[in-house]
């Protein structure tokens, strides 16, 4: 694995849903750099050149960072995908607040899934919350959006108050797929109770890793599970 193996939460949600089977999906160095050129490097992991693996993980925070693997960066966040994502997010928090369910609903997808529940038994479910509570607030932080030509993501944290008896904080992630309109609709959505951390890069900090030599680091550092 070179000097660093950094792992990944493949098969997310998304991927299960499409029925993909694989498992240790890392990005990984090479040990010897000649073996990039192999056509059998890995198995189904993404190899970098050992000083690259080295600089990217001085960019990557554990449980915090998002890695999207992608044919062409163009594919990535295209400015109407994340418009239109970011619209439909916010029509579906406000539809929650107002405990609005027909509304609120509406933004899932026909295929979600959740725990045991189908769409028609989470909608079920949710009405019997919605109406639990007197007083209900649902306050979000630290938005993040990421779309492709296959699905996208919405990354939040997560307070959660119901009345004076129920608490929920934590981070969730919303996965969305385009129905047969082209409209965005979430089809698995993922709860935690740790949350998302904002990471700031300063100018010297930059430096610094631009300069990291993974020479100096190979033989020190082990593969970090």
């Amino acid at each position: 694995y070179g000097p660093y193996a950094l792992t990944l939460n493949f098969p997310n949600p998304i991927d299960r849903l499409h029925r993909k089977t694989g498992y240790g999906i890392w990005l990984h160095g090479a040990g010897n750099d000649e073996r990039i050129q192999e056509k059998t490097t890995t198995e189904g992991c993404v190899a970098f050149y050992n000083d690259e693996i080295v600089k990217l993980k001085e960019w990557l925070r554990p449980l915090h960072s998002v890695i999207v693997i992608s044919d062409n960066s163009g594919f990535v966040n295209k400015k109407e995908d994340v418009r239109l994502l970011r619209k439909t997010f916010d029509s579906w928090l406000q539809s929650w607040r107002n405990r609005n369910l027909q509304e609120y609903t509406n933004h899932y997808h026909q295929d979600f899934k959740m725990r045991q529940m189908n769409k028609k038994a989470f909608s079920s479910y949710k009405g019997r919350v919605f109406n639990s509570y007197k007083k209900m607030v649902v306050d979000v932080e630290q938005i993040r959006v990421i779309t492709h030509a296959k699905y996208a993501v919405t990354f939040f944290n997560q307070d959660f108050y119901g009345d004076n008896r129920f608490t929920s904080r934590g981070r969730k992630v919303l996965y969305w797929l385009k129905d047969k309109n082209g409209d965005w609709k979430i089809a698995r959505e993922d709860f935690s109770k740790s949350k998302f951390k904002a990471f700031e890069f300063t100018p010297s900090h930059v430096a610094s890793i631009q300069k990291v030599d993974a020479s100096k680091s190979f033989e020190a550092k082990e593969v970090p599970l």
